[in-house]
């Protein structure tokens, strides 16, 4: 797990990522604070990246996958960070080096054979009711990609899925109907817009050649599936006229909402949950005190309902106007007049939040170590405020000198 914040304004990004990496063991999860989750995208132009979630992407590092993206880029720009979003996804979705059939092949096994497992360990004679349960999970999530692209997952991986079900149910009384829901449910796993606890996060931010104010983008990924990448787009902040700044929080979220908000959105959601609850037990117990025909109960029972729902939305609205009049706007307002130096302050003090949190929780500690800084402007492009390394700098120049070795020799390495 991780935690990470951007903060924008008209001056500049601001990207702040901790250091900590969850491994997960047979035995346990061991934790690090040494993983790189920001990087520069391009060596020649203000578009910095972060990742969060899976530390790999189909199985190779994502510190790895950016050095490698950014080596092929080279001096290359683009008008808009939108284009430079897309040509990093494309690069994910088409890279037949790094991400080929065998490489797609292992990562879909993966992710079949996790949901095999967890049916096989329930099973216990409840087939039929955990098939079903599965199906009805994968049947209510859209669909990823369309119905030709569906099909093809169907037939690329359906001697695949054979073997997993032979290899996870062994001797098990599988019908042949069974078999044909399990393999849905593999095919339903990789195709509909349901991503599991092995996904990547990645956040693109900076500013494309012709753009004067900042921009992010953000998109959660699985992997190459047939060939075509399955992701989802989630975050599009375009800073401007309109919008002077942001505060968007990465990963674990909750105790950067908290400080923004005033209140966390869990709470905000079970305050909620629970006035309306105490409405539609008041609507009952008023109910009940009356003597009244049970086809008038009925129509007041509908009645008494929707204007408890009624009152339940304006109690969500009005809240949610006091959080952003209390506490949000006055902090954006804040944000948008904050210098270089302080923006970088901030996001980096918003990590260390999520950090303290977690430090003093009964829960791992799954967000600490340095954090890594880095503050983004159309002037002065890319610059590090804070960033580890796992080698002494003094000791390495020679790295230094080479970062930029093929632009200086006219665009090719020696």
């Amino acid at each position: 797990m991780t935690a990470e914040v951007a903060l924008l304004n008209k001056n500049a990004v601001a990207l702040a990522a901790d250091s900590a990496v969850t491994i997960a063991a047979t035995r346990g999860n061991k934790i690090y604070n040494a993983a790189n989750k920001l990087f520069a995208l391009s060596k020649c132009h203000p578009v910095g990246v972060m990742v969060y979630g899976n530390a790999e992407y189909m199985g190779v590092p994502w510190e790895t996958i950016v050095k490698v993206y950014r080596e092929q880029l080279r001096d290359r720009c683009f008008s808009t960070l939108q284009a430079a979003y897309d040509d990093f996804i494309g690069f994910l979705g088409s890279n037949d080096a790094m991400f080929g059939e065998a490489t797609q092949m292992e990562h879909v096994s993966a992710v079949v054979i996790y949901q095999y497992g967890r049916i096989r360990e329930r099973i216990r004679g409840l087939v039929e009711a955990l098939i079903a349960t599965g199906e009805g999970v994968a049947w209510c999530w859209p669909p990823s990609y369309d119905a030709e692209h569906e099909a093809l997952v169907r037939a690329t991986y359906k001697e695949l899925f054979a073997n997993l079900l032979d290899t996870v149910f062994e001797q098990l009384p599988l019908q042949p109907e069974d078999r044909q829901a399990l393999e849905d449910i593999g095919t339903f796993l990789l195709t509909r817009n349901r991503y599991p606890s092995s996904r990547s996060g990645v956040v693109v931010a900076g500013f494309g050649q012709d753009e004067y104010f900042p921009v992010l983008r953000s998109a959660v990924l699985q992997g190459r599936i047939a060939g075509k990448l399955k992701q989802r787009s989630l975050h599009s902040v375009t800073i401007g006229v309109e919008s002077a700044a942001a505060v968007v929080p990465f990963a674990q979220t909750d105790a950067v909402h908290l400080f923004i908000e005033g209140i966390d959105p869990s709470h905000a959601q079970e305050a909620t949950n629970l006035v309306g609850e105490k409405m539609h037990e008041l609507t009952k117990d008023i109910l009940n005190s009356l003597s009244m025909e049970q086809g008038d109960r009925d129509g007041a029972e509908r009645e008494w309902k929707e204007l408890a729902e009624r009152h339940l939305k304006d109690f969500t609205e009005r809240a949610e106007q006091q959080r952003s009049r209390d506490y949000v706007d006055p902090l954006i307002d804040v944000i948008a007049s904050l210098p270089k130096d302080e923006l970088a302050a901030v996001a980096e003090a918003l990590v260390n939040i999520t950090s303290l949190r977690r430090k003093v929780s009964m829960d791992a500690e799954t967000v600490g170590g340095p954090v890594d800084v880095v503050v983004i402007s159309k002037g002065d492009g890319l610059i590090w405020i804070s960033r580890k390394h796992y080698f002494r700098p003094e000791l390495n120049q020679h790295f230094f000198h080479n970062y930029y070795r093929s632009f200086a020799k006219g665009g090719t390495d020696e």
